[in-house]
C-alpha cells in the first residue's frame, strides 16, 4: 500500500520509494492525483522491459518446479498472492481492515514502514478528500527462488485507480519482487521493490 506518469522501469528502491512528504510516504505514488501527458518514445523502452520481465516469470515458474517440494511453493504463493491483493486493494473505509490484514502477512522493516504509514492521520485524510480508491488484480505471480527460510517472488499486478478528479480510471501495470521468511507462524513478507510500471 504507491498523475498519470511516464511509464517507466526502476531496478531497485521501495515499493512506495516516492512520497508525498517525510511523514506520508505514498504506497502507490499515482494514486492520489493525475495528470495528462503524451506518451514518449520511452515508452517502448517500458513496454520491451515489461515483457523481458514477465518472461522471467516464466522461466522461475520452471526452474522452481524442479527445484523445490510442491508443499513450500503452495504456502509460498498462497501467502504471497493473499498479500498482493490486500496491499493494492484499499480506500478510505477499507484502509483499517487492509492495514490490519497487511501488517498480519509482513515482517521487518517493510512492516515498520507500512504500520508508520497506514497510522498517519494524514495518508487516511488525503484518501478521503481526493475519493481516491485502488484494486489490484493479478496478471501473473511466480516463486523465483526458495532456500531454507527465504524466498523471493515475483508478481505482475493490474492495479486500477480513481479519485475524484479523475475522468475514468486508470490501469496502472506492476512489476512487484518481494522477499519472504518463515517464521514459527508461517511464512512473511520482509520486503517489496517496485521492478517496473506501465500506466496506460
Amino acid at each position: 500500500m504507491a498523475t498519470e506518469q511516464k511509464p517507466h522501469t526502476t531496478g531497485s528502491g521501495p515499493w512506495f520509494g516516492d512520497a508525498m512528504d517525510e511523514d506520508v510516504p505514498a504506497p502507490m505514488p499515482t494514486l492520489l492525483q493525475e495528470r495528462h501527458e503524451r506518451r514518449p518514445v520511452g515508452a517502448w523502452i517500458a513496454i520491451a522491459a515489461g515483457v523481458a520481465l514477465i518472461a522471467l516469470l516464466a522461466v522461475s515458474v520452471f526452474l522452481f518446479r524442479s527445484n523445490a517440494p510442491e508443499h513450500t511453493r503452495s504456502d509460498v504463493l498462497a501467502l504471497s498472492r493473499r498479500f498482493v491483493v490486500s496491499l493494492t486493494t484499499f480506500d478510505a473505509a477499507t484502509l483499517p481492515t487492509q492495514r490490519t490484514t497487511v501488517l498480519a502477512m509482513s515482517s521487518g522493516q517493510f512492516r515498520s514502514d507500512f504500520d508508520r504509514l497506514t497510522s498517519n492521520p494524514a495518508f487516511a485524510s488525503a484518501l478521503t478528500t481526493t475519493k481516491a480508491t485502488s484494486q489490484g488484480k493479478i496478471v501473473n505471480l511466480a516463486v523465483s527462488s526458495v532456500g531454507g527460510d527465504n524466498a523471493t517472488v515475483l508478481a505482475v499486478v493490474d492495479v486500477t485507480v480513481t479519485n475524484k478528479d479523475s475522468t475514468a480510471p486508470r490501469v496502472d501495470r506492476q512489476v512487484l519482487q518481494m522477499t519472504l521468511v518463515h517464521a514459527s507462524s508461517g511464512w512473511k513478507v520482509d520486503s517489496v521493490t517496485l521492478l517496473g510500471k506501465l500506466t496506460t
